[in-house]
């Protein structure tokens, strides 16, 4: 029989006659103590169980309160009628087995360390029981089974994760069970220590897109407003700023790119579309520099053309598209394993500062190296100038 502990048990035994004489006995692996010894006249009840034993001297039942895993055992009962009495072999003996059993209190989950290590372990530590019928596992409510990536081991009381990912991030619940009670603990297992690719991978393709935004825009600028307001003598030099923007752009996406490759946290889909945009910046990096370089001398660059400079806003335009999911995607990454997102956040606005900064710096850099050249280039042909005037007065 099983009971839980502090509940009751009515043993049932034989009902005397007249003089017969009743014994109850509690018996275990150590020792054999009476509990209730009953005569018609004398009942004596061991001082060990006084307070939680009650005796039925009609039925010649024991009732035990209180129960205590110690009182696990065996219950003898021995009914001595008074006709056999003297005679061992008159003896009527019956046994009840009992197994008292403690309710399980919420188990304790421990991880190995705070941060994510290779594998992770987690342990369910049952406290106030020395033994439980099973113990079970689940992640966000879902039954967890052994595989090569998560198994369990001692009984189950142990769960190890092969190369954690980011899927496994969740909520592990262990379930502990006797056959009186059943409890259950949650815990939130983060990636903390697996998390610098994704938040790597967030910082750099948002730092992508600001870079291509401003160089979109500085492109529209070229194509659809700078012939309105007569500068075109500045066409050369506005370029330049614009592949400045471009290349700052191209090393931003190319390290996003690769991060996300090689994150383990994004799936085939994703990685797939960072490759094709890693090729798209080679190409189209390869198209504006060739059309640069071969134009630089001209007075209207390859951006003066419309039907250029759509093709390179058309591009960039479509690298904005790519950046996007991948924008969401690596957030998404985060939030599942509940990152400390506002970290994240100072990360991006520093890095954009920076980046912002940096790129005020070439641009402020190169107006004033171009408008040294201008100066140069002016005075030279002045210097010139005035030596062929000074050749023709000389000759006439």
């Amino acid at each position: 029989m099983i009971r839980k502990a502090f509940s009751s048990i009515l043993l049932v035994g034989y009902q005397p006659k007249n003089q017969d004489v009743v014994r109850w006995y509690f018996l275990n692996s150590k020792t054999r103590k009476i509990i209730i010894h009953f005569t018609s006249s004398i009942l004596h009840i061991n001082p060990l169980f006084k307070q939680r034993a009650t005796f039925d001297s009609e039925t010649g039942s024991l009732l035990l309160q209180n129960l205590q895993p110690q009182d696990s055992g065996i219950y003898e009962v021995i009914l001595n009628p008074v006709e056999t009495q003297g005679l061992e072999k008159g003896d009527q003996t019956s046994y009840v087995q009992l197994d008292v059993q403690e309710q399980l209190v919420p188990p304790m989950l421990v991880q190995n360390h705070a941060k994510i290590i290779n594998p992770v372990e987690l342990r369910c530590i049952i406290i106030n029981s020395k033994k439980s019928n099973s113990i079970e596992w689940k992640r966000n409510k879902k039954e967890i089974f052994n595989t090569s990536h998560i198994r369990m081991e001692f009984d189950k009381s142990t769960l190890f994760i092969e190369n954690m990912q980011v899927s496994d991030c969740g909520i592990y619940t262990c379930i502990v069970k006797n056959n009186v009670s059943t409890n259950a603990k949650d815990y939130f297992l983060s990636a903390e220590g697996v998390l610098f690719l994704h938040e790597d991978a967030l910082v750099s393709s948002v730092v992508s897109l600001v870079s291509t935004v401003i160089s979109i825009c500085a492109t529209a600028f070229i194509l659809f407003a700078l012939e309105n307001y007569q500068v075109k003598q500045y066409w050369l030099q506005v370029t330049s700023v614009v592949m400045i923007l471009h290349a700052l752009s191209f090393f931003c996406h190319i390290i996003a790119f690769v991060i996300i490759i090689l994150d383990e946290g994004f799936t085939l889909g994703y990685k797939v579309a960072a490759g094709i945009g890693c090729v798209q910046c080679f190409a189209m990096t390869f198209y504006v520099v060739t059309l640069f370089l071969r134009r630089q001398t001209e007075q209207s660059p390859f951006l003066a053309s419309i039907y250029k400079g759509i093709i390179f806003l058309c591009c960039e335009v479509l690298t904005v598209l790519t950046d996007i999911p991948l924008i969401i995607r690596s957030k998404q990454n985060l939030l599942v394993c509940r990152f400390q997102y506002h970290s994240v956040a100072v990360k991006i606005i520093l890095s954009v500062m920076v980046y912002v900064s940096s790129l005020g710096f070439f641009i402020l850099f190169h107006t004033k190296l171009t408008k040294r050249q201008r100066a140069n280039h002016f005075q030279l042909k002045s210097v010139k100038r005035k030596k062929e005037s000074k050749l023709e007065l000389d000759n006439k």
